[in-house]
This record gives structure tokens, C-alpha cells and sequence, in this order.
């Protein structure tokens, strides 16, 4: 996974929760559960891939990216080349 494609991936589903909430197009109570599956599943999922494909972490490490704050140890593999 190239570095910009990853932060695509990682900010393109926040742009459109953005535009969505502004135009009025979903509820509120939508936007809220959008971005608590946004933080505790899809960003784990999206983190553990990009690592994967790295080779920075092995694939029975999946369940440590669930970790609350443990993707911070692995800050500059995620977000720089």
C-alpha cells in the first residue's frame, strides 16, 4: 500500500461524513455511530493493513491494532514513506 493511498484511504470516509453532516444529509445519531466505527473498526483495519504490507508487524498481530493507542508506537511507519 503506497503512503498516499493510504492517507486517502484513512481521510476520504472523514471528508464525506464532513460534507454529509453539513449538507443535512444524515441525522445526527448517523454521524455519531459513523465516526465510533470509524475509530474503533475501520482505522485498526486500515492501520493493520498498511503495517502488514510493510512487514512491519506478522499476521497473527492482528488483534494488537484494537489496542487503544497502541498504533502510536508504529507512528512513522503508518504515515511516512
Amino acid at each position: 500500500m503506497k503512503t498516499l493511498s493510504y492517507h486517502f484511504i484513512i481521510f476520504a470516509p472523514l471528508v464525506i461524513l464532513y460534507f454529509l453532516i453539513r449538507e443535512h444529509q444524515i441525522a445526527p445519531s448517523w454521524f455519531v455511530f459513523a465516526i465510533f466505527f470509524y475509530t474503533i473498526i475501520y482505522r485498526p483495519v486500515t492501520d493493520y493493513y498498511r503495517l502488514l504490507s510493510k512487514g512491519v508487524i506478522k499476521r497473527s498481530d492482528f488483534w494488537k491494532c484494537f489496542i487503544p493507542f497502541l498504533q502510536q508506537r508504529y507512528f512513522k511507519e503508518l504515515y511516512f514513506p
